[in-house]
């Protein structure tokens, strides 16, 4: 299953979500960003390759 972080206002997540939809992909949506507090955990700064760049 395809995990996809990211606020559906992003144009980026909604480009995603669209390609899994049509493809029919199964995926999951977690709500990411600076209004949900998420990127500046532990956790999910080992994920993103340009944690270094924040």
């Amino acid at each position: 299953m395809l995990k996809l972080w990211g606020r559906i206002s992003s144009i980026n997540v909604r480009k995603v979500v669209l390609a899994a939809q049509l493809l029919e992909l199964p995926f999951e949506r977690i709500d990411a960003g600076a209004a949900f507090g998420i990127v500046r955990t532990p956790d999910y700064r080992r994920r993103i390759p340009m944690r270094w760049c924040r």
